[in-house]
């Protein structure tokens, strides 16, 4: 009933403000990014205003997600199996895991599963609520409608998910920053950020690629030390088209397996953006687009309250508008019923009232021949009724009796007959 819509996807980074919209058939239609070093939160607004307005884009709900590099992950174990009893253990712990106060945060998990009987690990992801209201307001004064706040690090899972053999290694790139993730059986289980993007590696190479190199094998040893099973696979994404050799370089001073991937050529991308991959070179916008596209089968949501509840409430309004569709639908149909039912029998007692008029009139007809025949077998039946009288008075008048005179008087009301005679004796 409800078609699904065109989404708008926004990443408000330290650095970077990209956008990208995607329409119902999960292609990119348009895409835009800009450095937000020198602009304030006006300056934004009015950028994202632009774009929307120049790009004749209709649609108003966004999906914004949340970088890695902007989040606190912990792989924790908990005692418990009870999803409720688990959030009440971190609510009541959520100071331990970052240095925000509870009131500062936003936190959410992705269970990853039951160890030691009676533990539950748990892969736990912190935000800062400042980052996401400040997202959120500059959102909505951009006459924009955020619809939902995702983690990039549960998108890109949901990603790779079918890819995973045992442990897989995720070596995003972007343009002021990188991030090594760790998949096993689907689920996040390590994230760390290195603090060198493409940009910096392209525009000092001799400075930056040692701390690459020096950062990414900390990540390595940091998820070594967690005693977690070993790294065999890693896939390079992201803005990778210009930095090739340096991954390749990677690879080989660290001796791990790297396959470089096209993250470009894994997305649907509409044909007037053939020249996408000139201006999505040296930053990435595979992790904002697969957010987008994913944003419908995450577990974690890190949407403000109060989005979620004008959500909830649109979804009640939809609900009402359904049912109110539905009661009118059946209402017709209801109608339809008895208006076919009343029609029907208005037939059949038409119908049956030409039978009954017919039949009636040939039954008046009867009755009118049932009477002339009653008054006709009435009078033949009076016709012998005077002889008849003569003959029983005769039969009982005696010999010694002699009729002089016979009288009948055929009056309507009071008919008379008057016997005279003699006799020799009384």
């Amino acid at each position: 009933m409800f078609r699904s819509k065109d989404l708008i996807g926004i990443e408000i980074g330290n650095q970077y403000l990209k956008i990208v919209h995607v329409n119902n058939k999960q292609e990119i239609i348009n895409w835009t990014h800009t450095d937000i070093r020198a602009m304030n939160d006006d300056s934004i607004i009015e950028f994202i205003r632009n774009f929307v307005t120049e790009k004749k884009i209709k649609t108003t709900d966004v999906i914004s997600h949340i970088p890695p590099n902007n989040t606190i992950t912990k792989n924790i174990e908990l005692p418990s199996t009870n999803s409720s009893e688990i959030r009440q253990i971190i609510k009541l712990q959520a100071g331990h895991y970052s240095p925000f106060s509870p009131e500062e945060i936003i936190i959410d998990y992705i269970p990853i599963g039951v160890f030691r009987g009676g533990y539950t690990r748990i892969f736990l992801i912190i935000v800062n609520r400042d980052y996401i209201n400040r997202t959120f307001n500059i959102i909505e004064k951009a006459d924009l409608k955020l619809k939902k706040v995702v983690s990039s690090l549960e998108t890109m899972t949901l990603w790779y998910k079918d890819r995973i053999v045992s442990s897989l290694g995720i070596f995003h790139l972007d343009a002021d920053n990188s991030d090594l993730i760790v998949l096993r059986e689907q689920k996040p289980i390590f994230l760390r950020n290195i603090p060198v993007g493409v940009e910096q590696l392209l525009y000092d190479r001799q400075k930056f690629l040692p701390k690459l190199l020096e950062e990414f094998n900390h990540s390595l040893e940091a998820y070594q030390a967690e005693q977690l099973e070993p790294l065999y696979q890693i896939i390079a994404t992201g803005a990778t088209s210009k930095v090739t050799d340096i991954i390749n370089l990677v690879k080989d001073r660290t001796k791990t397996g790297i396959e470089i991937e096209d993250s470009l050529s894994t997305l649907k991308i509409a044909p007037q953006l053939e020249g996408m991959e000139k201006t999505a070179a040296d930053i990435s916008v595979s992790s904002l687009a697969i957010s987008v596209i994913k944003q419908n089968k995450v577990q974690i949501d890190l949407t403000p309250e109060e989005v979620k509840l004008r959500e909830a409430i649109a979804e009640k309004s939809k609900d009402i508008i359904r049912l109110g569709v539905l009661v009118f639908f059946i209402l017709i149909l209801i109608m339809a019923i008895l208006g076919q039912k009343i029609l029907m029998k208005g037939r059949i007692l038409n119908a049956i009232n030409n039978e009954h008029q017919k039949y009636s009139e040939k039954a008046n007809e009867l009755k009118n021949t049932e009477l002339k025949l009653r008054a006709v077998k009435k009078h033949f039946s009076r016709r012998s009724f005077a002889l008849d009288v003569l003959t029983e008075v005769h039969k009982s008048i005696t010999d010694e009796v002699y009729l002089t005179n016979i009288g009948y008087n055929d009056a309507p009301n009071e008919p008379v007959m008057k016997l005279r005679g003699t006799a020799n004796t009384n």
